[in-house]
């Protein structure tokens, strides 16, 4: 599990047995580790003292390992025993249940003791979920403690519902996705690739994945084209999926003040919650997070029912934040509608509400075309939703973008893009390449990629508009500019990813 900004990783359940490099590299990179002990999702025997014998043994030593790393941040006892694995009241046993009382000789005393014993220095926490005090039974408590929110997968609730989370440290969710083309080829026939066949069927980790994906996806997007595009747009509804918690974590920093997605890796290729595919792939998400996480985030919530963008800066750097905020409004085509400039300051780990646009005018320029199913909305449906885009850009005191993002009054799948053509320059330093791309239309989630090569570029997946300029770079071992530019692709999402 991991902070989108690699700020904090949460090393859960047996990965206590990592190897010491993991922890180096945490040391050198400044990245903080919750620390789980090898307990999750069970109820575990400790009316047996020979079993706490041999938990304390470990314990101890897993403890003695590792208290002395500057990575360390917080010891937790366990993952979801207290969410569904602990009865209270009773005093016996159930099928699937633990008593309070037995719950607590392990993770309120055991655990606890030796970590004050061996470490004493960091904190305890002694479940994820927890709800401190005296009410541990509502691990939905959103007044203190932290929480497990699978309302948008396991519950079926709508993406945009995570805007209503108020928690105040948001400790596990997440999406599912396929891993790409390449990575599924390494354990498929060629017969074998499609979504619903046995070997894909095998390699689905969750009972109700496929089917979970696709309903959202089919919510928000065309119906992809091919099997390559359905693995590429499993990914993008993950990315957006957490995409809408982040920012919105972001825009309640001081309500909410930590945000862990499930999760970052994977030890077997197949369709999972993570980021980064067995092979070490960059999903989709993996692009968008270090955006939704940069330190300087400007974000946009759009509200259909009146007509409204509010315009939000999020400052997560040491200082203040001084700078612009800009905003335009496009049509498909890029051509400008509307445009906002505006100076600010916002504090050191804040968010500001910078401004509320009113683009009513805008929505209303050709009239009201509802779907039947929208026609019980209390608001009109405007045709011009899908054909305007809000563009929002941080700038530095010098004019330097510090952040941009895109927001939309319509779903994806009903949005009027046009075909873009793309242009592009490549500077070279041997290995080491500068790619600016420009595109002729606006091309929301662009895919850049290299021809039958693994390529790790510094952003992927970016909100294209006519007259921005958009510069990657990336570094390709063995290969030359030239034959950089003959294996590079770049390719509209919904218009074009089977290319």
């Amino acid at each position: 599990m991991v902070d989108a900004n690699m700020n904090m990783v949460r090393v859960w359940g047996g990965g206590i047995y990592e190897s010491d490099l993991f922890y180096d590299l945490c040391d050198q990179l400044g990245i903080l580790v919750w620390q789980d002990f090898m307990f999750a999702c069970s109820s575990y025997p400790t009316f047996d003292e020979g079993f706490l014998e041999s938990v304390n043994t470990e314990a101890k030593y897993q403890v003695r390992r590792l208290q002395h790393r500057a990575c360390l941040a917080l010891w937790c006892g366990n993952n979801e025993v207290e969410q569904g694995f602990v009865d209270w009241e009773a005093n016996e046993w159930s099928e699937h249940k633990m008593p309070g009382h037995c719950y607590r000789r392990l993770f309120d005393e055991l655990l606890p003791r030796i970590v004050a014993e061996e470490d004493g220095v960091t904190a305890y926490w002694p479940s994820s979920s927890h709800t401190p005090g005296s009410n541990r039974k509502d691990v939905y408590d959103a007044t203190c403690g932290d929480a497990h929110a699978w309302s948008v997968w396991f519950g079926g609730r709508p993406i945009e519902e995570q805007r209503r989370w108020r928690f105040r440290f948001m400790s596990e969710f997440g999406f599912q996705s396929f891993p790409e083309l390449r990575t599924v080829e390494s354990f498929t026939a060629p017969q074998d690739r499609n979504l619903s066949n046995w070997i894909m069927d095998y390699h689905q980790r969750s009972s109700m994945g496929n089917r979970t994906i696709f309903n959202y996806l089919l919510d928000w997007f065309a119906v992809p084209m091919n099997f390559e595009h359905s693995l590429l747009m499993t990914q993008l509804i993950q990315a957006l999926c957490i995409e809408y918690a982040a920012e919105h974590a972001r825009r309640i920093q001081g309500r909410m003040d930590g945000l862990l997605y499930w999760q970052l890796n994977d030890i077997w290729p197949g369709a999972t919650w993570s980021s980064i595919d067995v092979y070490g792939r960059w999903k989709i998400l993996h692009y968008t997070v270090k955006r939704n996480f940069a330190p300087i985030l400007a974000s946009v919530v759009e509200d259909r029912g009146s007509s409204t963008v509010e315009l939000h800066l999020s400052n997560h750097q040491p200082n203040a934040f001084k700078g612009k905020l800009q905003c335009v409004v496009t049509d498909a085509s890029g051509s400008v509608l509307h445009q906002w400039l505006q100076a600010v300051e916002v504090p050191t780990q804040t968010n500001l509400l910078v401004e509320t646009l009113d683009l009513s005018g805008l929505r209303k320029r050709y009239g009201s075309q509802a779907l039947p199913q929208d026609r019980g909305l209390k608001s009109e449906v405007y045709a011009a939703d899908r054909d305007t885009f809000v563009w929002i850009s941080a700038l530095d005191e010098e004019g330097k973008e510090l952040s941009c993002n895109m927001a939309a009054f319509s779903r994806p799948k009903h949005w009027q893009l046009r075909q873009p053509e793309f242009t592009f320059n490549v500077n070279s330093q041997g290995e080491n390449h500068c790619i600016e791309i420009n595109s002729s239309q606006v091309s929301p989630w662009t895919w850049i990629s290299l021809e039958d090569t693994d390529c790790r570029f510094s952003d992927n997946f970016l909100h294209m508009r006519p007259g921005q300029a958009y510069t990657i770079y990336c570094s390709v071992a063995h290969m030359c500019a030239q034959t950089l530019k003959d294996k590079l692709r770049i390719r509209s999402l919904l218009i074009g990813w089977d290319k």
